[in-house]
C-alpha cells in the first residue's frame, strides 16, 4: 500500500522545513556522482539512501500544502534531485544524462491535464513519457500513459518507441509541496500477489513555475537583422 500523507503536528513544526531541506540537499550530493551500483562504496551509498528516506518521511510530516492536488503551485517544471528508483525506460536508453525533469500542466478549471517525465541525453537530444493528468481527492493525481516514448531533437520528434507500461506509474501521491519542494510518491504496481514494481518515491526541486517569465537578462538576444519595433 501507499504511503499515506501525515498531516503536520507538533513534533515536526513548519519552521524546521528549510532546516531539513538543507540536510536532504547534503546527503544527496554525494550519490550525484556515483551509482550505487558501481565502485566499491555500495555500502556507504546504502547508509546515505536510508538516511534521505528518513528525512524524506520527517519532511513529509511538515507538509504546508492541504490538498497539494488541488493546489496551482505543482504546476510547472521540477527537477528530480532524488529517486528511490529510476524507471525502466530511463535505465535502457543509451547517453542518457543525469537531468530528469517533471513538467505538470493542469491548469484546467477541474484540475485535469497533461503530466510528462523527460529526460535530457547527449547530442542536444531528449526522451520523454507524457499522458494524461488528473486530480483525486486531496493528495492524490491519476494518471493514464499512452505506452509511447517520444525522443526528440531540438524539440522535433525523431523517434517512438515502445515503453513497458507496468513500470509507469499510474497514479502519485503528493506528500510535500511548497513553493521550492516537491515530494511524490507512486504505489507498487502489481500483478495479484505479484509486485511488477515497488513503491516509488522521488524528491522533486521547482525550476520553472507555470507562469515563469524569463527575465530581460535571460532573453534571448535579438538576431541583428531584425528591425527594430
Amino acid at each position: 500500500m501507499a504511503q499515506q500523507a501525515t498531516p503536520p503536528n507538533r513534533f515536526y513544526p513548519r519552521e524546521n522545513i528549510p532546516t531539513m531541506q538543507n540536510a536532504i540537499a547534503r546527503l544527496i550530493l554525494p550519490l550525484r556522482w556515483e551509482e550505487p551500483t558501481y565502485g566499491r562504496r555500495e555500502e556507504s551509498v546504502n547508509t546515505l539512501v536510508s538516511a534521505i528516506q528518513s528525512n524524506v518521511s520527517q519532511l513529509e510530516k511538515m507538509n504546508p500544502t492541504e490538498r497539494p492536488a488541488a493546489s496551482p503551485l505543482i504546476d510547472g517544471q521540477w527537477k528530480v534531485m532524488w529517486a528511490s528508483s529510476r524507471p525502466q525506460w530511463i535505465q535502457q536508453l543509451p547517453l542518457a544524462g543525469q537531468r530528469i525533469t517533471h513538467l505538470f500542466d493542469l491548469s484546467s478549471i477541474n484540475r485535469s491535464g497533461t503530466y510528462k517525465q523527460k529526460l535530457r541525453l547527449a547530442f542536444l537530444l531528449a526522451a520523454e513519457v507524457e499522458g494524461e493528468c488528473s486530480a483525486l481527492g486531496g493528495d492524490h493525481l491519476h494518471l493514464i500513459f499512452g505506452g509511447k516514448l517520444r525522443i526528440s531533437l531540438l524539440g522535433i520528434t525523431i523517434a517512438r518507441r515502445d515503453v513497458e507500461v507496468s513500470d509507469l506509474d499510474h497514479s502519485l501521491q503528493l506528500t510535500f509541496l511548497d513553493g521550492d519542494t516537491l515530494i511524490l510518491r507512486a504505489p507498487p504496481v502489481c500483478a495479484g500477489s505479484t509486485v511488477l514494481r515497488p513503491e516509488r518515491t522521488y524528491l522533486l526541486s521547482r525550476l520553472r513555475h507555470a507562469f515563469w517569465q524569463p527575465t530581460p537578462e535571460e532573453e534571448p538576444t535579438k538576431p541583428s537583422w531584425l528591425p527594430d519595433a
